[in-house]
């Protein structure tokens, strides 16, 4: 039988309401001792809760989630009390006191998963809610959590294992069923399948900018306007800004969102060549940081000294112009071999919006967002493991290697349930005998 555990569900601090949940199997008659008696299920019920003294320990609104009917699957307590920590804090010992225990951390969330009542993604999609950093990402973490992407993996997973069962019963039962089985799971529909995977995982790659964010360094020459540039996307003077070279000479980073993207953003040293070693230190820590990033902004004053870096990143990097009111240009967006090139000052910001929707364009983040989800390095892992084994058996004559085929769509199925926590072996000879008939 699980431990009952009890945790404070509100910020720290003082507010207004603070809530205490619990949840467990002991969860209903440890409130009985504090309140002497237990709610009516699902039904907000005024208490007054006492400690082992029989003084009153506050004045709450309880809610009484009887199992399985409830976030965990277990009995679960929802006691909303007044917001002061010392009063919070009483009724947490109080209820440790009836042989409840301190909650670890998620630990609500893993019951739920361990009880079937959310799936692996769904759980993970708790967390993106309550961190998403625009109501954008808001609303994909919703869409996860209300199991979008879980039930599109699993229609997927069902074809996958419905091709690989007719592959083996075709395989097996050749007398019976004939060659076009091993051809119908092989051909057309393999491809069907990976072409779907293959937009899956474009999509999950989107839902993981929105949910982790991605890292950009900004690189370039010394007064180029890196950190003028930083300044204008932060919207606060991050960075130090001085005409004097070599002012910035370690890494300068800042959290915040470029439209759609939550970013983590790094001002680098100028690059140059120079005899002073703390600037050298400087200047490695941004190569390093240019190399590790997912982004390269790479700003210029329109001098040759970015083609260089430029030819260096490729496609995994912007070019910004920077420092156009001395040039009297107009803010534009550009692409020159590949690669985008905006035109703005970052003084007075003109062009920003072009840099943000580039950004946007980037990593895929400016079409519809109605069908987003968000997601997890993981989930992309998991679904690039899925495409490999389905490459692999797309290179196969199905005739001669049937049986390899259907090996590589086992180990395919076999990572796409990595993303939801369950494989099921037996469900597969459900599928054959229920598609098939064999015996009848």
């Amino acid at each position: 039988m699980p431990d009952t555990i009890v945790a404070v569900a509100t910020p720290a601090g003082r507010g207004a309401v603070g809530i205490v949940r619990l949840s467990g199997p002991h969860s209903a008659s440890i409130l009985e001792i504090l309140a002497g008696r237990i709610p009516e299920p699902r039904r907000a019920t005024h208490l007054s809760l006492r400690d082992e003294q029989d003084r009153e320990l506050d004045d709450v609104v309880v809610i009484f989630y009887a199992a399985p009917a409830s976030y965990t699957g277990d009995d679960v307590v929802e006691i909303q009390a007044h917001g002061n920590p010392a009063i919070l804090q009483a009724l947490v010992e109080r209820v440790c006191a009836q042989g409840a225990r301190l909650a670890l951390p998620g630990e609500f969330t893993a019951r739920a998963y361990l009880n079937g009542r959310l799936d692996l993604l769904q759980a993970e999609a708790v967390a993106d809610v309550i961190n998403g950093h625009d109501m954008r990402a808001v609303r994909a973490a919703r869409r996860s959590l209300n199991g979008i992407f879980g039930a599109t993996a699993r229609a997927l997973g069902e074809r996958l294992q419905h091709a690989r069962a007719s592959l083996e019963a075709g395989i097996d039962f050749a007398d019976d069923l004939g060659d076009e089985i091993v051809d119908q799971a092989g051909g057309d529909e393999l491809e069907a399948i990976h072409e779907a995977f293959l937009a899956l995982r474009r999509t999950a790659e989107r839902g993981m900018r929105l949910s982790n964010g991605a890292s950009m360094a900004i690189v370039g020459a010394p007064n180029v306007g890196k950190s003028s540039l930083l300044n204008a996307l932060a919207g606060y003077d991050r960075a130090i800004v001085s005409p004097v070279p070599g002012t910035t000479r370690d890494l300068v980073d800042a959290d915040l969102a470029i439209g759609a993207v939550a970013a983590r953003l790094v001002d680098t040293a100028g690059l140059r060549d120079s005899d002073d070693p703390v600037e050298r230190e400087g200047i490695r820590r941004s190569h390093v940081a240019s190399e590790e990033a997912d982004l390269t902004i790479i700003v210029t004053d329109d001098t040759p000294a970015a083609d260089a870096i430029v030819k260096e990143h490729g496609g995994t990097c912007l070019v910004v112009h920077n420092k156009i009111d001395q040039r009297d240009e107009q803010p534009c967006v550009t692409q020159h071999g590949g690669v985008t090139h905006v035109h703005l000052c970052a003084l007075d910001g003109r062009g920003i919006d072009g840099l943000v929707k580039a950004v946007e364009t980037h990593f895929d983040l400016d079409g519809d967002h109605e069908n987003e989800f968000t997601a997890h390095a993981r989930h992309v892992a998991a679904l690039d493991a899925v495409i490999k084994e389905l490459a692999l058996a797309r290179t196969l004559e199905r005739q001669v290697h049937g049986e390899l085929i259907a090996e590589h769509y086992r180990a395919a199925t076999q990572a796409l349930e990595i993303i939801t926590g369950r494989y099921d072996e037996e469900a597969l000879l459900g599928d054959i005998f229920a598609h098939f008939c064999i015996g009848k």
